[in-house]
């Protein structure tokens, strides 16, 4: 967004300036002012990635009314220039006929701010009466080297018989919708322009 923004500017200030040597001037501190400020974030991250070493972390918790999670943390152990360790676990009260699986995900980070994995973490949870203790676990130390996560990425979906019911990042459906909505209009345009017909009778009418 930020670049689409400085870009708008640009083309903004030129076109109604006319581009006189001060109002380039203007705009290429714009450009300066739009890269550092994309630097410095970038920056602030990778930063915060190689000081911030939290032993545990508290996720979002998926909600719904097939089941209760409580108590959801994840504990990690970081081995420096090796690799990284995670623990997760929650009281998970199943009120379903069925077991629920419920899966964890979450890019993971080298120092340098690149995602250098994917971890995933699943389990189901099965019938009980009351609540359950649950525990998953990750680990990732052939990449040899500093890893950290980003406690708020931490995404966690619980599904029922195969069906998502709880989701703590949940994706959007607006790409699909608009897909089927660009391809309904198609048939309708194709038709007309293959179909001479209406067009001939609208030439014998003028005649």
């Amino acid at each position: 967004m930020k670049k689409i923004f400085v870009t708008l500017s640009i083309v903004s200030s030129l076109f109604m300036t006319g581009c006189s040597n001060t109002n380039v001037n203007n705009v290429l501190d714009t450009i300066s002012n739009g890269i550092e400020t994309g630097i410095n974030n970038v920056s602030d991250f990778i930063s915060k990635l190689a000081t911030s070493k939290p032993a545990t972390v508290f996720p979002k918790t998926p909600t719904s009314k097939y089941f209760v999670m409580e108590n959801y943390k994840i504990d990690i152990k970081y081995v420096d220039g090796v690799g990284i360790e995670l623990w997760a676990g929650a009281l998970v009260e199943n009120k379903t006929n069925s077991s629920l699986n419920i899966i964890i995900d979450f890019p993971v980070y080298d120092l340098n701010g690149r995602i250098v994995d994917k971890g995933v973490m699943s389990r189901s949870s099965l019938i009980m009466a009351g609540p359950q203790q649950m525990s998953w676990a990750y680990d990732q130390y052939r990449l040899n080297r500093d890893l950290r996560i980003n406690a708020e990425q931490v995404r966690t979906r619980v599904y029922l018989n195969g069906k998502l019911i709880a989701n703590t990042h949940p994706q959007p459906v607006k790409p699909t919708t608009t897909k089927k909505a660009t391809a309904e209009p198609k048939q309708p345009v194709v038709e007309n322009s293959t179909s001479p017909k209406p067009r001939q009778t609208r030439q014998s009418i003028s005649k």
